[in-house]
């Protein structure tokens, strides 16, 4: 008797435990937002053709990027950029690090790399390759 007591305890537990693991888990996977998938154009529909077709127009150019999807510099192109407004030599670098890295809203690389025992720390705009903010230290 008190086995079946013990038996019917761990089983109500492991089912508490499965539908809380489940509500836990669905929630979780609701949350993710799909990437929006743009509407399919519609075709119009076929009419009877009673005149002869028209020549297709010619296929119209593909518009400028919109500012926010610039392509972005890559890291290499950002540590390239923060050597030579250094002034030192690819060969005279030590320890160079980049991390890519959103600041208020823009997206930046964070770049730090030693000569000797100069430290050189850069921020640079992602998308213009632009330098926002460059210090160096002497340790």
């Amino acid at each position: 008797m008190m086995k079946d007591r013990k038996f019917m305890m761990l089983a109500a537990m492991g089912l508490i435990l499965c539908l809380v693991m489940s509500v836990c888990l669905t929630a979780c996977g609701g949350s993710a937002e799909a990437p929006a998938e743009e509407p399919a154009a519609e075709e119009p529909a076929a009419e009877e053709a009673t005149e002869p077709a028209a020549e297709e127009p010619a296929a119209e150019e593909p518009a400028a990027e919109p500012e926010s999807e610039q392509k972005e510099i890559s890291d290499k192109e950002a540590l390239e950029i923060a050597i030579k407004d250094a002034g030192v030599k690819n060969a005279d670098i030590k320890y160079p690090t980049v991390e890519y890295d959103m600041d208020d809203g823009r997206q930046e690389y964070e770049v730090q790399f030693y000569v000797g025992t100069t430290e050189y720390e850069y921020t640079i705009d992602a998308l213009t390759g632009d330098i926002l903010e460059r210090s160096m230290d002497n340790d």
